[in-house]
């Protein structure tokens, strides 16, 4: 079954991608076979070689490192020992003088042991009563974090787990603390380290820098540097962590803590190693409670061997270098003119294939490149007599919405004319007659679907003067257009509606619109960025702003069919312009406002007007 799935994918492959697949395969075999080859022989002399460099590395680390701990203890004995540290000491112990004097006093001496080893961050004191003395070029985070440790568990030189720096500086350190007494022996005053707490005037407390201590280490050998180094107490914890997350990860602290690995290692006086899962551990104790420990994986072990990986790098890259130029060979003569087929194809898919391609050649593939041209075209030319068809039927559709419109007003006003003369009111009959002619003048428009923005805001003028007139209202109608929009096209009759919107919802006479002071109306074209706005507003009632929404959808029920002439309007925008976006606010009595925009090719609608 997995056969069959396989060699199904690789039929479906593009055939460039089959030959480029076939020679990478046949590559990596190659590779694969002289890597496992060239391992296999000199794996045992690589690890062999290994362990021997790991051993004299973790001797000089070692013999180094108790070097620079007995020179340091040497300036630490020779330094306490002084008589004027000595009688510092007898005075903190005493209390004889106040903390900031003993800070004083402690000055020389904290920047002397600081910078008596590079591997020191800094150094601080604490005595009895809980007061800290720390340089002056140190601040700490919180008071509280210089007295970390108990006094009862400080027992002669204590080296403690490494911890963050309680100074601002943060840094990983491991902290050693020594107590100190003073001691009488034949009238002679000697500073001594205390054993116990009971016994301690001062506790040195010497934060080790292990990222600096880490890198001393590392630079006291040159013979193997692969390896993670940290030190372990005699229960296995942890004193200093490598600078690596590698214990962590591979749970050696846990493996650590076993007495199969401490009991040797503490009961001899030799460099012990030992295989911790897939990593090979050299360690030896410093101490009867203190061990260096080095960790390298067997990863790092072989990383080290470049000559391995660079040969292997050096086949891959020849053998890399073949199959590119059999591939290009191979896609030149055979892939190349299917791919650019298929290219063919995708264009006219994305419907971007705008130029003929021809073929280059007579064969098999030149013919099907002929047929997909023969093929194109017919579809090309079936397209366009469907689309002549279609844009027919629109045209018919936008008409038959614009002349939805007019009939009902017509009608109305006729009937309102009518009822003025019978009342012998020649005057507002005639002004009504010439409204009405004007608004059907531009309604006409010699039958044209576009008319200049200046005649449809005439047009609108013309009908809000005639809703005036026949229910004596005195609504005011403001139009903004710019000199650039007058002579320019747009969709007639899509004015009115919005104004006999606001008339008959905003202005609805015998409610509390009558109370509205200057009822206004407030139109404005405007071309901002490649779009054309138009802003409809007014300072009526207002309107709920997500039933409008709503209503201006698909009817749905009675309510929502009252705004039909709004809805031709969108639709007949739509078909225009396309992409017509509205946007509704409402404020009652103060702007209710919809804004139409969509996408305006200003030069396209201009037209030169000679006056």
């Amino acid at each position: 079954m997995f056969l069959y799935k396989l060699r199904h994918k690789f039929i479906n492959l593009k055939i460039q991608n089959k030959i480029s697949l076939t020679m990478i395969s046949l590559l990596v075999f190659l590779i694969v076979f002289i890597y496992i080859t060239i391992v296999a022989s000199l794996q045992t002399v690589i690890l062999s070689d290994s362990l021997r460099r790991m051993r004299s590395s973790h001797e000089a680390r070692e013999q180094s490192l108790i070097s620079s701990y007995a020179n340091y203890m040497f300036q630490f004995n020779s330094l306490v020992s002084d008589t004027s540290f000595q009688n510092i000491l007898l005075n903190v112990s005493k209390q004889d003088k106040s903390t900031t004097e003993h800070r004083l006093l402690l000055q020389d001496t904290i920047s002397t042991l600081t910078t008596a080893n590079p591997a020191v961050k800094t150094v601080y004191f604490i005595d009895n009563y809980k007061n800290a003395y720390y340089s002056y070029e140190t601040f700490y985070n919180n008071e509280s974090d210089l007295f970390f440790f108990q006094p009862k568990d400080i027992s002669g030189i204590t080296i403690l787990p490494q911890r963050k720096s309680p100074f601002f500086t943060n840094d990983q350190v491991i902290p050693v603390i020594i107590p100190l007494t003073l001691r009488y022996i034949d009238q002679s005053q000697f500073t001594l380290i205390a054993d116990s707490s009971e016994n301690a005037m001062l506790y040195v407390t010497i934060l080790i820098s292990a990222s600096s201590l880490n890198d001393l280490i590392q630079l006291w050998s040159n013979e193997f540097k692969s390896s993670h180094l940290f030190f372990i107490d005699r229960n296995g914890n942890l004193l200093s962590s490598p600078n690596s997350n590698i214990l962590l990860s591979n749970n050696y602290d846990i493996e650590l803590k076993n007495e199969k690995f401490l009991t040797p290692l503490f009961e001899s006086n030799t460099i012990e190693q030992s295989k911790l899962s897939d990593s090979y551990v050299t360690s030896k104790a410093l101490t009867s409670n203190l061990a260096l420990v080095s960790i390298s994986t067997r990863d790092e072990i072989f990383t080290m061997f470049s000559d391995l990986k660079n040969y292997m790098l050096f086949a891959l890259i020849i053998g890399l270098l073949f199959t590119a130029a059999m591939t290009v060979l191979l896609s030149i003569f055979v892939s190349e003119p299917i791919a650019k087929l298929a290219v063919i194809v995708h264009k006219i898919k994305t419907n971007s294939y705008t130029e003929i391609t021809l073929p280059d050649s007579t064969d098999e593939v030149g013919e099907l490149n002929n047929a997909i041209n023969d093929m194109y075209l017919t579809i090309q030319e079936q397209i366009n007599q469907i689309k002549d068809s279609e844009r027919q039927k629109f045209q018919t559709e936008i008409k038959l919405l614009s002349e939805q419109i007019n009939p009902h007003l017509l009608y109305n006003t006729l009937e309102f004319i009518n009822m003025e003369i019978y009342n012998n009111n020649t005057d507002v009959a005639s002004n009504m007659v010439q409204a009405l002619a004007d608004y059907m003048r531009i309604s006409l428009s010699y039958g044209s679907d576009k008319i200049f923005i200046q005649d449809e805001t005439a047009h609108v003028r013309a009908y809000l003067k005639m809703m005036n007139y026949r229910f004596h209202n005195n609504i005011i109608l403001l139009t903004s257009v710019s000199e650039d929009l007058k002579y320019c096209y747009i969709t007639k009759s899509i004015l009115q509606p919005f104004v006999e919107n606001s008339i008959k919802h905003g202005f609805t006479m015998g409610t509390d619109a009558s109370q509205i002071f200057n009822p206004t109306i407030e139109i404005a074209f405007k071309f901002l960025d490649g779009q054309l706005h138009i802003n409809i507003c007014d300072n009526g009632l207002g309107f709920n702003v997500d039933e409008m929404y709503a209503l201006l959808q698909k009817p749905t029920n009675e309510e929502s069919k009252k705004h039909v002439g709004l809805r031709n309007v969108i639709q007949r925008l739509e078909a225009s312009y396309s992409n017509v976006t509205m946007t509704l606010s409402s404020t009652p009595y103060f702007k209710n406002e919809i804004i139409l925009h969509f996408p305006y090719q200003l030069d396209d609608q201009k037209t030169e007007v000679i006056v």
